[in-house]
């Protein structure tokens, strides 16, 4: 750099996409400067300029974000970018030192992000916390095991019934997942809004609505991309963007609909809870084909506020030893004992049961990986007897998910 960097919020939402542009690679338009306004937090944005030039960009979310039995306040990180000219130079981590210090500040106790490199957010103590699976099933093979004894409708409804019936059903739902983020009506405006660089191609949003007595209990949000062979069979791709329920009836009969589609040949879902029904809904669940990459990154902030504000499903005590470099608050070594009334996080003066870093904690916080997996890896240090229990304490009824990337 030319000059000593100086970090600080952006001026506009233009003046930061132009430098997200040139991070990513790719050109926006004034439709994409729109559509990022919509839930932009200009004054959370931490921004690195050398001289009148933005060359790195870090912008976060206020967010809530549920936990195992409750919610917490959480700062969302986003629009990381560092222009190609300024890499390896330490403007990533002066980004995230400052945003940290920004969510420690403002007394959330966890932070979240989604990373468009897996490899890069460890080292700031972020944990991949929640798996989206990706699914596959050809139409030819999506017949179920069981037919849906369905008492309930469904029907097609346009964005603006989506609009108003959509954010009911996710309000119900919300409570119940580890991972899910409040949607405020700017991010239910973002969620909806289908701008034509989205697509990909593929159609607008489509959305069908099941209701039960007249009580809307889910939704499929989906496109469809029109595709023919060359003899004129048609084989269209029907792609799922959300899938949201109250119950296991609700799913059951909005899958049904997504694989009954005239003139589709392959349904596709990108983002599904690690325990989503499907594959056991089919008669040949070999057909279906999953796969699975990271999700949502967590780490913790505060780690007593962060215990203390999750559930418990039974009882337990664990004496641990974190390390965290870079909140070096949260160092040193915890007693949490817990139980479904509730938890209490301490410092301790005890030997440690078990050791691990502030990523490894991240991870396993939401109850969807095992502390046995991740010693097996030896990224975490404890007897047989310690991971098992910590196993037991930590783990939550339900797969954590976020349905929401930002």
């Amino acid at each position: 750099m030319s000059r000593d960097p100086e970090i600080r919020p952006a001026e506009s939402a233009e003046a930061l996409q132009e430098a997200m542009a040139e991070g990513f690679g790719f050109d926006w338009t004034a439709d994409h400067v729109t559509h990022l306004a919509r839930t932009l937090e200009l004054e959370r944005t931490r921004c690195v300029f050398d001289g009148a030039q933005m060359v790195g960009t870090c912008g976060a979310h206020s967010l809530r974000l549920t936990v195992p039995g409750g919610s917490l306040p959480t700062g969302g990180t986003t629009f990381i970018t560092v222009r190609a000219t300024h890499r390896r130079q330490g403007l990533l981590r002066a980004m995230m030192r400052a945003h940290l210090d920004d969510v420690r500040e403002r007394e959330e106790p966890l932070a979240v992000l989604w990373a468009s490199e897996s490899g890069i957010y460890g080292r700031f103590g972020y944990g991949s916390a929640a798996l989206a699976y990706r699914g596959r099933i050809e139409r030819a093979h999506g017949a179920f095991a069981r037919p849906v004894e369905a008492a309930g409708q469904l029907r097609q409804i346009d964005v603006e019934e989506a609009r108003k019936l959509l954010p009911p059903i996710y309000e119900r739902v919300l409570p119940e997942r580890p991972g899910h983020i409040a949607r405020s009506e700017a991010w239910w405006e973002s969620h909806l809004a289908d701008p034509v660089w989205e697509r990909d191609g593929a159609s607008k949003f489509r959305y069908v609505l099941y209701e039960e007595a007249g009580e809307p209990r889910g939704f499929l949000q989906y496109r469809i991309q029109t595709r023919w062979h060359d003899s004129g069979v048609p084989n269209h791709i029907l792609s799922v963007v959300e899938l949201q329920s109250v119950d296991a009836v609700a799913r059951a009969a909005l899958w049904r609909y997504a694989l009954d589609v005239d003139l589709v040949g392959t349904v596709i879902a990108w983002n599904l809870p690690a325990d989503d029904s499907l594959p056991w809904l089919l008669a040949d669940a070999r057909r279906y084909r999953p796969s699975w990459r990271d999700g949502l990154w967590l780490r913790l902030m505060d780690v007593p506020v962060a215990l203390e504000g999750r559930r418990w499903e039974t009882e337990g005590r664990i004496v641990f030893a974190l390390r965290d470099e870079l909140c070096p608050w949260n160092e040193g070594t915890w007693e949490l004992e817990a139980g479904p009334d509730g938890a209490r996080c301490c410092p301790s003066q005890a030997e440690p049961e078990l050791r691990l870093g502030a990523e490894e904690l991240g991870t396993v916080y939401l109850g969807g990986d095992r502390f046995a997996a991740l010693a097996g890896a030896g990224r975490i240090e404890g007897s047989t007897d310690a991971i098992r229990r910590a196993d037991r304490l930590f783990r939550w009824h339900c797969a954590p998910w976020c349905p929401e990337v930002f």
